[in-house]
Order: C-alpha cells, then sequence, then structure tokens
C-alpha cells in the first residue's frame, strides 16, 4: 500500500471516530444548549397545539399527519442550524443524537405536563415501563435513521458549497 492510500485509510478512521465520539459534544455544553432545546421544545408543542386547534379544517383534517411530521423535522433541522451558528462549528453525528434525545425528551416532559394541566392526562410520567421502554428504543431507532439522512443531507449542502447544518 502506497503512503496515500495509508493516510486515506487514516484520515477516513479519524473521519469516522470523531463522528462516533460524544466528547465534543459534552465538553461543549453549556446554558445555550438548554435554552435553544426549551425554545424548540415550546415551539413544537405550540405547532401541534394549533395544528389540532385547525384539526377540523378540511385541508388540515387531511394533512394533519404529513403537517405535523414535517413540522417536526424542520424544528430538529432549525435546532441543528441553530447550534451551528452559536458555537461557529457543525455537530459530530453522535452530538446531533444526543442533542435529538435532549429535545425530544423536553418536548415529551412539555407535552405530558400540557396535557395534566389541561386535565386530558393523570400523571406526568406514564406507570407502565414497556410503554417507556417502547417509546425510548423507537425513539433511538428514528433518531438514527434522521441523523443518517441529516448526514446525507449535511454531505450534498457541503457538495454544493453550502454548509448550513
Amino acid at each position: 500500500m502506497s503512503t496515500t492510500e495509508e493516510d486515506d485509510d487514516s484520515a477516513a478512521a479519524d473521519f469516522i471516530a470523531n463522528s462516533l465520539s460524544s466528547k465534543v459534544f459534552f465538553r461543549t455544553i453549556s446554558y445555550r444548549e438548554s435554552l435553544t432545546v426549551l425554545t424548540y421544545s415550546l415551539l413544537l408543542e405550540a405547532f401541534i397545539a394549533t395544528l389540532n386547534y385547525y384539526g377540523d379544517e378540511r385541508f388540515i383534517e387531511n394533512w394533519s399527519r404529513v403537517i405535523g411530521i414535517t413540522g417536526a423535522m424542520l424544528i430538529i433541522l432549525a435546532n441543528h442550524v441553530s447550534y451551528r451558528f452559536e458555537h461557529g462549528r457543525s455537530n459530530n453525528l453522535m452530538g446531533r443524537a444526543l442533542f435529538d434525545m435532549v429535545f425530544l425528551l423536553c418536548f415529551a416532559l412539555i407535552n405530558r405536563a400540557y396535557l395534566l394541566i389541561i386535565g386530558q392526562s393523570n400523571q406526568l410520567i406514564p406507570a407502565d415501563i414497556g410503554e417507556i421502554l417502547g417509546g425510548v428504543v423507537v425513539m433511538i431507532v428514528l433518531i438514527f435513521a434522521l441523523e443518517f439522512l441529516v448526514s446525507l443531507l449535511k454531505y450534498l449542502l457541503k457538495f454544493l458549497r453550502c454548509p448550513v447544518l
């Protein structure tokens, strides 16, 4: 093997190791991330409440799931963009996944508290451990699938010389 091939293999291994490392994420975490996560969680809750309020409208009635999922994905992408603007650099794969997990956990707690306040739920945290574990497993799988798509989008934007994420 030539020296350039070894350098390419070494660079690829370093890139993968850096993408899967959470050290950078935990080293730079601060109150800014907490406020950003809280703000975007409240925004998502308000968006879903508005969508539910207008749920009887003909257009919303037929497209409410698509609108809700699209809105949630756009808010998660906005979360990543704001991280880039706050820190001046992009977050790696593991950092984005951890950030998404914290975001979804915060959203779930805000949503449960909202349902508790308006009387549609009688407990803040579900009592069934299977419901909690099942939700966590599904959440982790969906987050990594989403982050894989975000990585592809990030690569495409980098190729087009428009590094936003």
